[in-house]
């Protein structure tokens, strides 16, 4: 009986051991991928989207809460109310404050955007091709290309909007031209109609 208890206790350690690797185990495309992430996404892009988001569910909240507060101050009728308005005050600085806790303790926006991409990166790409990329972005080509890309895209969207808004202007106005001709068309037509 104790050589049964023995042998059962070691295989309980055999298996919680086995699955100990296999948590810390990678696959060679996981490497990569991982690799890949480490290399494209910038803690403070992350950081930067952090603070943006939390600023919009601030923000967010406030105007409801906001809202809510000025139906209620209505409700309480006339009289000076600068009391009730310093004590929502203090509620929503705590309220911003509490947000920010309930944030920071829910979302690791950084851990989670690298996941995110990680997830896309592996579905669209092979690990030869991840690792081909790892290589790219190893090199000082990749490396500048990091750092340029973002100016970059900012750069062709304003280029664009310049060649573009010009463009649409131009055919917008040839169409409520071309809108007004025809209106015009159509109310001549109907006096003319209406002199016979």
């Amino acid at each position: 009986m104790h050589s049964l208890r023995a042998l059962f206790f070691l295989l309980l350690i055999a298996i919680s051991t086995s699955a100990d690797r296999s948590a810390e185990y990678e696959t060679p495309k996981q490497k990569a991928v991982k690799k890949l992430v480490e290399l494209i996404i910038d803690p403070k892009e992350t950081e930067n989207l952090r603070k943006d988001l939390l600023l919009k569910i601030q923000s967010s909240l406030a105007l409801s809460n906001n809202a809510i507060f000025e139906e209620l101050l209505q409700e309480t009728g006339a009289g000076d109310k600068s009391h009730l308005i310093r004590a929502y005050q203090k509620i929503e600085s705590k309220m911003n404050q509490q947000i920010a806790k309930s944030f920071a303790k829910h979302i690791a926006m950084h851990r989670l955007v690298k996941e995110i991409n990680a997830q896309v990166y592996s579905e669209h790409y092979t690990r030869a091709e991840l690792e081909s990329l790892v290589r790219f972005y190893s090199s000082s080509l990749g490396k500048k290309f990091l750092r340029v890309s973002k100016s970059m895209v900012n750069q062709t969207q304003t280029l664009s909007a310049e060649k573009l808004i010009p463009l649409s202007m131009k055919v917008t106005q040839e169409v409520q031209d071309l809108v007004q001709r025809e209106v015009s068309k159509l109310i001549e037509e109907d006096l003319n109609k209406s002199w016979d």
